[in-house]
């Protein structure tokens, strides 16, 4: 990837590649906007609390996509 490329860039590279299974779980077909109860980490930690999906990919970085998780 570009130095500079985002979360949200990879996202989209990887629906394409991966077809539409990919796509329709990562994002919502209606909005277009990736699903809300996923999480999604680089380098184990959580892009919510750095530049949301606009955060930029270090070299060498780890993007985790973390499906919701429950339990009682």
């Amino acid at each position: 990837m570009d130095k500079g490329t985002t979360v949200l860039d990879v996202l989209r590279v990887l629906a394409k590649n991966h077809g539409e299974k990919f796509r329709d779980y990562v994002f919502d077909p209606q909005t277009k906007a990736p699903r809300s109860y996923l999480q999604f980490l680089v380098n184990e930690e959580s892009v919510s609390s750095m530049n949301g999906l606009s955060t930029a990919l270090p070299d060498n970085s780890t993007l985790a996509i973390i499906p919701p998780v429950g339990g009682g």
